[in-house]
């Protein structure tokens, strides 16, 4: 599962969830979604226009459940500066 934080910025658009290079979902402000993926490894991503998140490699084990957080980057220089640190994504414990 996908969950966005609620935020300021970006409030009024979606973000696009990449798994292993293909879209999957989009997330709104505030909102969830949900993705169904095969056990083992993948390498998930969030973008916005031109820029997003860094690459995260999460692993996916049989019956069990992945929750990854995305929202906007603390800094929003760094995030105007490079193409994968506009968006914070990380795993939820």
């Amino acid at each position: 599962m996908i969950e966005r934080r609620s935020a300021w910025r970006d409030r009024l658009r979606s973000y696009s969830i990449e798994v292993d290079g293909n879209r999957v979902a989009t997330v709104r402000n505030g909102g969830t979604a949900s993705v169904t993926l095969d056990p083992g490894p993948h390498v998930v991503r969030a973008c916005i226009d031109w820029t997003g998140s860094r690459q995260l490699t999460i692993s996916v084990e049989p019956g069990r459940a992945v929750t990854c957080q995305v929202g906007p980057a603390r800094a929003l220089i760094s995030g105007l500066v490079s193409t994968d640190r506009y968006l914070d994504l990380y795993a939820v414990d």
